[in-house]
């Protein structure tokens, strides 16, 4: 199946920061099945998730990692915030866990569609704004924006249509206002 836009652009921007990074220990929070190990620059990967149908190396929660202060050189959270109840309360655990000059690459929707389930609720969309605040006590964060007005159309109009999604390489070339479908941070504590 072809991806949406919306994946197209997201990998865009992870790739960018992930260029970033220098290799370490990486703990992939809420990573489900890890679908950016190979492209995160890493020494060891460890993969945390709360559904242990996924196989995640450590089965956890995000809210209160059950790792040591320090640990880590590198936290991933793709597509994750939106997902917790208590967002500000897991990015103080990813900034916990991570070595001084650490970093942390995380990504969230902004216009999207509603995507929770039982298992997986959707409670958040953030801002260039919110998300500055919310990884303020970091020394660093850079917020990058991908789509844009158009692009954020035709994404929540192809989510209704997949069939439609095999346009998406064309239409994420088109750049038409400021209306971000999501945001790529990177963070450095």
């Amino acid at each position: 199946m072809a991806k949406t836009i919306y994946r197209v652009l997201l990998e865009s921007e992870l790739r960018k920061a992930f260029a970033k990074l220098s290799p370490g220990k990486v703990l992939d929070a809420g990573g489900a099945s890890s679908p950016y190990r190979e492209l995160v620059p890493h020494m060891e990967y460890l993969c945390l998730d709360l559904n242990a149908g996924h196989k995640p190396d450590i089965v956890g929660d995000v809210h209160c990692l059950p790792l040591k202060n320090g640990s880590f050189d590198t936290v991933i959270a793709t597509e994750l915030l939106e997902h917790c109840r208590d967002p500000k309360k897991v990015v103080s655990e990813f900034r916990r866990v991570l070595k001084k000059g650490g970093a942390v690459v995380a990504s969230c929707p902004f216009i999207y569609h509603y995507h929770g389930d039982d298992f997986s609720k959707d409670y958040w969309r953030f801002s260039s704004d919110g998300l500055k605040e919310l990884f303020s006590g970091f020394s660093s964060a850079e917020i990058f924006p991908h789509g844009s007005f158009t692009t954020t159309a035709l994404n929540l109009f192809f989510c209704k249509f997949p069939f439609l999604n095999r346009l998406s390489g064309i239409a994420s070339k088109i750049r038409i206002g400021n209306l971000p479908s999501g945001h790529v941070i990177l963070a450095i504590k």
